[in-house]
């Protein structure tokens, strides 16, 4: 499989995924039907990269498994958030993610963004909030949402900030898809 390809296919199954969950019964599980086909994609190609990047750099185990806990989280939080409100008031808070990333980042790890920076994530942020919010019904189903879609995007919190040490430990596609599977595997079986 092409780098190409392997993109190409996680960009469909991310939208299917998406577009699908909002519209199925909860009962189906479609989330988890999805991320099982993406680990049966990949893993064959991208599992034997990323455990030979384990072996030399054993935190990566560590993080697949926070990544993939949070993971699994996030997916149960987003699908309690869907079947409360509409996907186009979910999602966008879900997304909103960054800002909170950002306040982490400085207030524990004393990551400093230049001005520029806090400027840019909050305008996306409030963007991102003035779509969830900009329907009236879409306010008033998002005040019952409102907790599930704030725990799905502090689990984002979570997956970003351990993928962003596992990235700093891998090196080419195949073990960072292979890393993906391992965390979306792990999500799965919580």
């Amino acid at each position: 499989m092409t780098p190409l390809l392997a993109i190409g296919l996680s960009v469909l199954l991310h939208a299917s995924w998406n577009l699908l969950t909002r519209r199925t019964p909860v009962e189906a599980n479609f989330l988890w039907w999805i991320v099982g086909l993406y680990v049966l994609a990949f893993a064959p190609f991208t599992l034997p990269d990323f455990i030979r990047a384990a072996e030399q750099t054993p935190v990566l185990y560590f993080c697949a498994a926070i990544s993939g806990t949070a993971n699994g989280i996030y997916f149960i939080a987003l699908r309690s958030a869907y079947h409360l409100a509409p996907a186009s008031t979910v999602y966008p808070m879900v997304r909103s993610s960054p800002l909170f990333i950002a306040i982490i980042e400085t207030l524990f790890f004393g990551h400093s963004f230049p001005l520029l920076s806090w400027g840019a994530i909050v305008v996306a942020a409030s963007g991102l909030w003035l779509i969830a919010t900009s329907s009236h019904d879409g306010v008033t189903r998002l005040s019952r949402a409102w907790p599930y879609a704030m725990f799905a995007a502090l689990m984002t919190v979570v997956y970003s900030m351990s993928d962003k040490v596992a990235a700093s430990n891998m090196e080419g596609l195949n073990s960072a898809l292979g890393y993906v599977c391992v965390n979306y595997a792990s999500g799965v079986s919580i």
